[in-house]
């Protein structure tokens, strides 16, 4: 019983400082909410200049590792073939 009682008086003396404002936590969600939001406009922005940069590189012929695609002519496929380098 005095476990209890002890209980019930330290709920009904509890600083009310420690329970959170509710407008307060309200307020920062909604700053955290905005914080988010910009920084996914950031991000959305940041993805799409870096796809329009990869396109330009596959155009150009550059391909992922940046090494250049070169055309190989007849005559250099022939001689992997004969030398068994396919």
């Amino acid at each position: 019983m005095k476990m209890t009682e002890n209980l019930r008086n330290n709920v009904e003396n509890e600083d009310e400082s420690i329970v959170p404002n509710n407008d307060d936590v309200v307020t920062r969600a909604n700053e955290a909410a905005a914080r988010l939001e910009a920084a996914n406009k950031v991000m959305a922005e940041s993805i799409k200049r870096m796809e329009a940069l990869r396109v330009q590189e596959t155009l150009g012929g550059k391909t992922s590792v940046n090494v250049e695609k070169k055309e190989e002519s007849p005559e250099d496929y022939a001689k992997k073939v004969l030398n068994g380098d396919l």
